[in-house]
């Protein structure tokens, strides 16, 4: 992220890295437009879109200088491009979302978890393969795409800390108690909490947990009841864990209260659980406005550009 911000900084002084910030903020709703348009029509998506530019921690963080809403930019546009099928660069810029945020690991192993998964069974496009020899052939170049993105992590951790698998986190100075003295701090001894209590800390903490802070989620948290009712379930699966992997990792984590508002850590998961506050604002129209009996996602809700999108 720095050196992304160099020329905004060069410009425009501290000044620039606002302006830099307030980009990001910009492009993350952006974001959630887009990945809510491969699910729902643009009228659904544009409505959730401005209710998470509204009323979500992402208003919050437009005036602070946020590497995590760097790197959960990084990581959703990777996402995306492997939904519209571009497969390599997104692999590539996942890749890169290690690099910004070392916590997207789990995450991006999911996701790739899912693309090999979908490659192996049938292409993207919906097309079968004809021999089993190009789908092993695309997954190699998958992995090496994925791995040749994660060089310049890896040599920067190498050049800074004598290993390619030795990371800032695992290397941090601060002071210590007595006048002069560093104490380097690993980051990874500092996974300690319960599951259980730190689930509840991250969820309803007052002004850290992402519900009272973020109150949308409440209506995602109905959309994941109709998962079952949208012709994109797969995808929808993929959603969840990604947020479920990211929710578990932090609950472990010591340190989760560190965000001055809401919960930063959690940013990934806040922007994609806007495809279920979407999903639950289908249902609230198709059952109360049209009054359906049985909830069913009509054809106009899920209206998608052509050749943007193929079914599971």
């Amino acid at each position: 992220m720095p050196i992304i911000t160099l020329p905004f900084y060069s410009l425009f002084g501290s000044y620039g890295l606002l302006f830099f910030n307030l980009l990001n903020s910009t492009f993350i709703i952006l974001l959630i437009f887009n990945i809510n348009r491969l699910f729902f029509n643009q009228y659904i998506s544009c409505i959730t879109a401005a209710v998470y530019a509204a009323t979500t921690l992402f208003l919050n963080y437009t005036y602070n200088y946020s590497p995590d809403i760097f790197a959960a930019n990084l990581f959703l546009g990777a996402l995306y491009l492997i939904f519209v099928n571009r497969i390599y660069l997104g692999v590539g810029l996942l890749g890169l979302s290690i690099f910004a945020k070392i916590s997207n690991l789990l995450p991006a192993a999911a996701v790739l978890g899912y693309l090999i998964w979908t490659l192996i069974k049938t292409d993207l496009r919906g097309c079968e393969y004809p021999r089993s020899e190009n789908r092993s052939i695309r997954i190699m170049l998958l992995l090496i795409v994925f791995l040749g993105s994660l060089i310049p992590f890896a040599y920067t951790n190498y050049y800074l800390f004598g290993s390619p698998f030795t990371t800032g986190y695992q290397k941090t100075a601060i002071a210590g108690k007595a006048p002069g003295e560093i104490v380097v701090s690993n980051h990874v001894d500092k996974f300690n909490q319960s599951l259980f209590k730190g689930s509840v800390q991250l969820l309803f903490h007052p002004k850290k947990g992402i519900v009272p802070t973020n109150p949308v989620l409440v209506l995602a948290f109905f959309g994941l009841f109709l998962i079952k009712k949208h012709p994109h379930v797969s995808k929808l699966l993929l959603l969840l864990s990604i947020g479920l992997i990211q929710f578990c990792f932090f609950a472990r984590y010591d340190e989760w209260y560190t965000s001055h508002f809401s919960n930063r850590f959690l940013m990934v998961l806040i922007a994609l659980s806007s495809v279920f506050a979407s999903l639950f604002g289908v249902w609230v129209k198709n059952r109360i406005f049209l009054r359906q009996t049985n909830f069913e996602i009509l054809p106009e809700d899920i209206t998608l550009k052509k050749g943007e999108y193929q079914t599971d």
